[in-house]
């Protein structure tokens, strides 16, 4: 998850597009521990103003929302993990339909839905599920 965070902020600067919105801001720091919290928050923290606007993931908003809470900022803690609850909510809503519906989940996960690398995440995996029959979907 800290490794997640320490991409985060160095692929966020990577692919601007365009000049940094601060003028005196610098690259990540790529001799950051990828192991102490504190260096990694205080990186997000000195990079927030440039990550801000990014489009976040669900698995990044969890990994950021555990380093808060590691560093007893709960409040932060709190405020992302609601974030990360609002990419889950209509995917648990579709699954409780199809559940609804009395269609029980596949006995096995299918291999559309299995993580595949560090870009592929639960937007991904929903995506694919929904190209499925609804029980390889429910499976997902």
């Amino acid at each position: 998850m800290k490794l997640l965070l320490s991409a985060l902020a160095a692929s966020a600067l990577a692919c601007s597009s365009g000049p940094s919105s601060s003028a005196g801001s610098a690259a990540p720091d790529a001799s950051l521990d990828p192991t102490d919290s504190k260096a990694l928050l205080a990186e997000v923290d000195r990079l927030q103003g440039e990550l801000k606007d990014r489009p976040k993931s669900f698995e990044v908003l969890g990994a950021l929302g555990n380093l808060y809470y590691e560093n007893a900022r709960y409040l932060d803690a709190v405020d992302t993990y609601r974030q990360a609850l609002a990419f889950a909510t209509p995917l648990e809503a579709e699954a409780k339909a199809l559940q609804d519906k009395g269609i029980k989940p596949a006995a096995e996960v299918p291999v559309e839905c299995r993580r595949s690398g560090p870009s592929y995440g639960l937007a991904q995996i929903a995506e694919t599920a929904r190209k499925l029959d609804p029980q390889h979907d429910l499976a997902c």
